[in-house]
């Protein structure tokens, strides 16, 4: 990590650089050492192989169970360049209260509906995180806070917030580039620090964004997410799966964490 004539730069987790939009600072290593511990406790438990978090995605895919994973698998796209209620329903499932003023304006004609589509014309469907580019990586941090900040307020519930609203509808949207950021998984891969944007901290969303960046090119990491899958398929050869590793890990992550 670090500066390049006016660049800065951060790193993938398989040694290559991330560059860096202007304005972004780069994560401290050991926050990116923080995450990736946290991670593989995520998956291990404490114990040998990747046992504990295949248990907590079975339940998390589980078609008749409780969690939302089958369920947001089920929604299909509808509009690769626009917010849709199909949308707004998946993210429902996520635990997200939508109220009819924030979907009159991310749906209705206006000026967030044409930031959401301008910035989303310029993210490719076929993009991943491993892959970004920093203006594609500007793009993503516009469509997010566009999303943030022009949503009426969503309630007094802290679980029902623009951020969170935010941050689901744009994981929904291009679900290579975009992780389900919440507060219980800044948390969590910050080791229980509270959320901010200072070192040793998450739950800002440049931050963040390298920090799964590194996470989800790991090979440590990989190959957990290689082996969980394989034991899953084999656990439930009848159920659906995240095909997208991004999602894969936001499950154990989020299943860790709570």
């Amino acid at each position: 990590m670090g500066h390049d004539s006016d660049e800065c730069t951060s790193l993938y987790g398989d040694g290559r650089v991330l560059r860096l939009p202007s304005g972004w600072e780069p994560v401290e290593q050991s926050m990116l050492e923080t995450a990736l511990a946290q991670t593989e406790r995520a998956f291990a438990g404490g114990q040998a192989g990747v046992t504990h978090a295949v248990e907590h995605l079975l339940k998390y895919y589980d078609p008749t169970g409780k969690f939302s994973g089958a369920t947001f698998l089920e929604v299909e796209t509808y509009d690769d360049y626009s917010i849709t209620a199909a949308d707004l329903w998946a993210v429902s499932t996520l635990s997200m209260t939508v109220p009819p003023s924030a979907g009159r304006t991310l749906m209705g004609a206006g000026p967030l509906r044409a930031i959401v589509r301008d910035k989303l014309k310029h993210l490719p469907v076929t993009v991943p995180l491993s892959d970004v580019t920093p203006a594609q990586l500007d793009h993503m941090q516009g469509l997010y806070e566009a999303i943030r900040t022009m949503l009426p307020p969503l309630g007094k519930n802290p679980e029902t917030n623009q951020w969170v609203l935010s941050s689901k509808i744009c994981a929904r949207k291009r679900p290579l580039l975009f992780p389900v950021r919440d507060s219980q998984v800044c948390i969590y891969l910050a080791n229980n620090s509270r959320m901010g944007g200072k070192p040793g901290q998450l739950g800002w969303f440049s931050r963040d964004i390298q920090v799964f960046a590194h996470l989800i090119t790991h090979p440590l990491v990989r190959a957990k997410l290689n082996e969980v899958r394989t034991q899953l398929n084999k656990e439930q050869q009848t159920w659906s799966f995240d095909w997208c590793d991004l999602r894969l890990l936001d499950a154990v992550l989020w299943m860790q964490a709570m």
